[in-house]
């Protein structure tokens, strides 16, 4: 990769070794988006071409959303498995899956509220050309869900019987949940 300065509309390369410059066009005045003339600005010169004949701008929804789908299915198959393999054991384990798979699907919907929103803001802010702030936004959004991580850990393994005993079950399933 090869990183060219430019210092307002002069054009200088720093290539390796023995490669000639190539010219690479500034597509804005650098005064027209708030930088002052004498500023350098580097630019990335020999970004990797992109596949041809893929216009990423004109995909599909079924397209950018097959990975989530694949998601959702193994987790939907990986709790009918816990099921399926609790029917044989008793009637009541299965009872007790279905509550606690209730609270498992809060708690993942919290941490997708964060994810969501850091994606997008970090998107927001790679997309103004701003890394620093796309940085602090995933800092944030580490922080957040390890603090979200540390007060559900400790909340459900202190109330998790008080939770419970909101329920009317069967003595069994209430200690199977448990």
């Amino acid at each position: 990769m090869r990183f060219v300065v430019a210092k307002h509309n002069e054009i200088k390369s720093k290539s390796m070794q023995h490669e000639e410059p190539r010219p690479v066009p500034i597509l804005t005045d650098p005064s027209t988006i708030g930088i002052e003339p004498d500023t350098h600005i580097p630019i990335i010169a020999d970004a990797e071409p992109r596949p041809p004949g893929i216009d990423r701008t004109q995909l599909s929804l079924l397209h950018l959303a097959w990975p989530l789908l694949i998601e959702n299915v193994i987790r939907v198959a990986i709790t009918s498995a816990d099921v399926i393999m609790l029917r044989y054991y008793s009637e009541e384990a299965v009872a007790a899956t279905g509550l606690i798979t209730q609270f498992v699907f809060f708690i993942n919907l919290l941490y997708l509220m964060v994810a969501s929103g850091a994606s997008i803001l970090i998107s927001q802010n790679l997309g103004a050309h701003n890394a620093a702030a796309a940085g602090r936004v995933a800092m944030g959004s580490i922080v957040l869900s390890a603090a979200f991580s540390v007060l559900l850990s400790a909340a459900l393994c202190l109330g998790a019987e008080s939770i419970v005993a909101f329920y009317t079950l069967d003595p069994l399933v209430h200690r199977y949940a448990m």
